[in-house]
């Protein structure tokens, strides 16, 4: 089952084959990663005027909440789990954190 799985991921991505491979030449990025940013935010990075704007988006922009050195409660912020959960991997994968499943 999960052979048809990927094997079916690898038949969608065969129209972002060269996506795919830029992706994957970022530190941290595998093919998993790289098919879970084309699946959930696309090719066309036209919808974020920045990159701050998508990195808001995915809630892994950095927040201050501190004034006057009093932390401030935090809210969840409603982002995009998949693609945070991606880059919080890609992240860890790049600092050389092992990953236990």
């Amino acid at each position: 089952m999960i052979i048809d799985i990927e094997a079916r991921i690898d038949d969608l991505l065969q129209n972002y084959q060269e996506e795919l491979v830029l992706l994957t030449t970022i530190p941290g990025i595998k093919k998993e990663t790289a098919a879970i940013i084309i699946a959930e935010i696309g090719v066309d990075m036209g919808q974020f005027p920045t990159s701050q704007h998508l990195a808001s988006w995915a809630d892994v922009s950095p927040r201050n909440h501190e004034s006057a050195g009093k932390r401030k409660s935090t809210r969840t912020v409603k982002g995009n789990p998949h693609i945070k959960s991606a880059m919080c991997k890609a992240a860890w994968l790049f600092q050389g954190v092992e990953i236990v499943h």
